[in-house]
């Protein structure tokens, strides 16, 4: 690759527009000449390759840049799956306290904790199935099998046996 290919290469990352980018190398360039050369550098095997590492190079400089914007102590208070899970867990167990505020006639605050109900552990099972796609309905099929009606519905399976009487 010489030096204009590298030039018309760098200023091809920086702008993602090829035309420009040739033009601007080779200033004499008409624009319909500019876009089929600027195509055919482009394919070019030695060009392709510096562009997609370099392109590579920014991608992860990027990422970099954008894992470090969060602190480790801030990426350990996110709540990731497994996070959300045991806490779900936990009130479904009826081993997480709740805290509930009360405000007196006078404004003052009364914290009180106490254990979920019943309907706050069934909302937790509830949610953990949602986020892990337990009991998703599943689709509906019928089969007949000797003489005997096999119905399939969601996680329950239904046999309905149809008995001659002809004894």
């Amino acid at each position: 690759m010489n030096e204009k290919h590298r030039r018309f290469a760098d200023l091809y990352i920086q702008s993602l527009d090829a035309i420009k980018s040739y033009q601007t190398v080779y200033p004499k360039a008409k624009h319909e000449s500019a876009k089929v050369k600027s195509s055919l550098l482009l394919r070019n095997v030695s060009i392709a390759k510096y562009v997609k590492e370099a392109t590579n190079r920014i991608s992860e400089v990027a990422n970099k840049k954008a894992t470090d914007s969060i602190s480790e102590e801030e990426a350990n208070r996110l709540l990731n799956a497994n996070k959300k899970r045991l806490i779900l867990a936990d009130i479904a167990n009826g081993d997480f306290l709740l805290e509930e505020i009360y405000i007196t006639k006078r404004g003052e605050e009364i914290k009180t904790f106490r254990k979920p109900d019943i309907f706050e552990r069934l909302k937790a099972v509830e949610i953990d199935n949602k986020m892990t796609g337990d009991l998703a309905p599943s689709k509906v099929t019928q089969t007949d099998l000797e003489g005997k009606n096999i119905s399939i519905q969601g996680t329950q399976v239904i046999f309905k046996v149809e008995l001659n009487n002809s004894i």
